[in-house]
């Protein structure tokens, strides 16, 4: 019965002690679990510091680079607003521009219109001028190369002109007893020589003895005299003329019908061209200044 008993107690004893070391088995895994946990919460709380900071930091920059866009965003706005305006006032300018411009062609138009016209008034004016200068020397004649004769009378030098070209007629040409309205001496031209005589100018009284007068200087032919139309000085009637009498002897020698009209010269009734004359010119040889009317 004792061997029983304590053979129960120690079936007991030991059951309790198993039971006793379970419990702290499972006391010493949960505390061995809760220090890996604790050690584990501890690097997950530093990794966990470490993103924090560096979201904090980033956050920080992000916030930084916002408020720098920001200031940029501003300042681009103000920019657009300035050069908005200013578009707008080149836009106005321009459209001020635009239309002065077109006021300014406007007037430039009319200006123009008026200029043309009164150029056209002009040349008629100036046309009319002249013709009418030919037509108060259309009685005149210039003899040239006639000496100068002087007299002396009171203490005074001068010389009878009318007489000396009315000797000159009678002698040269056998004309006499021509009435003239004035007869004078004229200032030589640049292209004349000093010592040559001052040219006379003579207006006939009758038309009719002028032209005598003038068909009469083929006498001359072979002298220094000579006897020429006159004309206004603005036109260079002469210049023209001048050129115009070698192919006018060229054209006469042809046998064709040739009339001078102060720079026109007339071939058979129809005006001479200036290409005609170009032509003729190539044919024509080189000869001495002309100093008489044919």
């Amino acid at each position: 019965m004792y061997n029983c008993v304590f053979y129960k107690y120690f079936l007991i004893s030991r059951f309790y002690r198993s039971k006793y070391w379970d419990i702290e088995q499972r006391r010493w895994n949960f505390g061995k679990q809760n220090e890996n946990d604790t050690i584990l919460s501890r690097r997950n709380v530093a990794s966990m510091n470490a993103k924090l900071s560096s979201l904090e930091t980033r956050l920080s920059t992000n916030e930084k680079l916002t408020s720098e866009l920001k200031d940029s965003v501003t300042f681009i706005s103000e920019q657009y607003d300035s050069v908005l305006k200013t578009c707008k006032q080149t836009k106005s300018s321009h459209n001020t521009m635009k239309t002065d411009i077109e006021r300014t062609q406007s007037v430039n138009e009319e200006l123009k219109r008026s200029v043309q016209e009164l150029s056209s008034l002009n040349k008629s004016l100036r046309e009319d001028l002249i013709d009418l200068k030919c037509r108060s020397m259309r009685d005149n004649l210039i003899f040239s190369h006639i000496p100068e004769q002087f007299q002396s009378s009171n203490g005074r030098r001068f010389e009878d002109t009318e007489e000396v070209l009315s000797s000159f007629l009678r002698q040269h040409l056998q004309i006499s007893d021509v009435k003239f309205d004035r007869v004078h001496r004229i200032a030589p031209t640049q292209r004349s020589r000093r010592d040559t005589p001052r040219p006379i100018v003579a207006k006939f009284t009758l038309f009719k003895e002028r032209e005598v007068v003038r068909c009469a200087a083929f006498k001359l032919k072979g002298t220094n005299f000579g006897i020429s139309e006159q004309f206004p000085e603005e036109i260079l009637v002469e210049d023209v003329r001048r050129g115009l009498y070698p192919i006018m002897r060229n054209l006469r020698r042809d046998g064709r019908r040739v009339h001078l009209v102060r720079d026109k010269l007339y071939v058979d009734g129809v005006q001479y061209q200036a290409e005609d004359a170009r032509r003729q010119t190539k044919r024509t040889q080189p000869q001495e200044q002309l100093s008489t009317h044919l």
